[in-house]
């Protein structure tokens, strides 16, 4: 009975999983979609998160733990792939309609961003085609519909065909994953210090300042916790907003130049993570967003944010911390 049950309950994860999976790569294809369609203008970020039935907040971290590279990354090769197509199938239009229907907004930028990507000018390529790295690819595409990913290894592209997207299994992305689940998290009611930026030297000092509020206090055992409003993908690094907080009791009365919010609380996906430095944060929040894209659940609109632990490495320089990205039902 135990082993029928430990199958049933294993099947019935699979099941739910593969039906996430489906539903997150619908949305991704409607996003690819979106983008290929409209590739003759810029469209907003906002408008293929609504497309794609994704919270704006996080659906640019969605997209790229899914497809491996950024929106904009993507849009580019799109516009790239589909005038490589043009230039060869289409000898008789001039290489300026082709850079303006693909979305470029002159033929000076589309041929350096042509000559970096395909290591030849245009004129190079409708020349001599089998001259650039991605020849094979060049052979069999067709305008708007490439979706081959040339931006690590042109002798292997990866299709994103909807399969592929189906059987995404971020488990081996996990390296330093120490367990991921949904919970339960409590409202915070935090002092905080608000700056702009995210390297080690602003963030840093934001909790320097909190500290000498809160020590003398005796609040300095409270959770620290790392708040989170913009997302570093889309924002500007020294326009995102960031909180040092720590957690205080209701009696305490907040003055000076530190201010006071709740961290809201509800369900939340909550990974523990370790990293010997901080030039492993980014990877891990690219992995809570991959294991999220198998879960069930979509990303709240609430910020996100971190809890950073005490760490037991001796050396004193790693961390410890749970990345905590509020969720909803998908």
């Amino acid at each position: 009975m135990v082993a029928q049950a430990a199958i049933f309950y294993w099947a019935t994860n699979m099941a739910e999983r593969s039906q996430t999976n489906i539903e997150y790569a619908k949305r991704i294809h409607i996003a690819m979609n979106y983008i290929s369609e409209n590739i003759n203008r810029d469209v907003r970020l906002d408008d293929i998160a609504a497309r794609a039935m994704f919270s704006k907040y996080h659906f640019h971290r969605i997209f790229q733990a899914m497809l491996g590279e950024t929106v904009a990354e993507f849009t580019r090769r799109i516009r790239l792939q589909t005038a490589a197509s043009l230039l060869l199938n289409e000898p008789n239009t001039d290489i300026t309609t082709i850079a303006l229907t693909c979305g470029f907004s002159s033929s000076q930028n589309f041929a350096k961003a042509f000559r970096k990507f395909y290591k030849q000018s245009p004129t190079e390529l409708r020349r001599s085609p089998q001259n650039n790295p991605f020849f094979k690819t060049l052979q069999n595409s067709k305008p708007g519909n490439t979706y081959s990913n040339q931006g690590n290894d042109a002798r292997q592209p990866t299709e994103y065909d909807f399969d592929s997207l189906i059987d995404f299994q971020p488990s081996k992305y996990r390296s330093h994953n120490m367990g991921i689940q949904i919970k339960e998290m409590p409202t915070f009611r935090v002092a905080y210090v608000r700056t702009y930026g995210l390297s080690d030297e602003t963030c840093g000092k934001a909790f320097e300042q909190l500290f000498k509020w809160a020590g003398p206090r005796g609040y300095a055992e409270g959770t620290l916790i790392g708040l989170c409003w913009d997302n570093p993908d889309v924002t500007p690094e020294d326009k995102c907003r960031f909180d040092a907080c720590i957690d205080i009791p209701e009696n305490c009365k907040i003055e000076g130049n530190i201010s006071e919010q709740e961290i809201l609380g509800g369900k939340y996906a909550v990974g523990r993570y370790q990293i010997p430095d901080s030039s492993g944060f980014a990877e891990c929040w690219g992995d809570i967003f991959k294991w999220l894209a198998t879960s069930g659940y979509l990303p709240d609109e609430k910020p996100c944010y971190q809890i950073m632990h005490s760490s037991d490495d001796e050396s004193g320089k790693s961390f410890l911390f749970d990345i905590c990205i509020p969720v909803k039902p998908l």
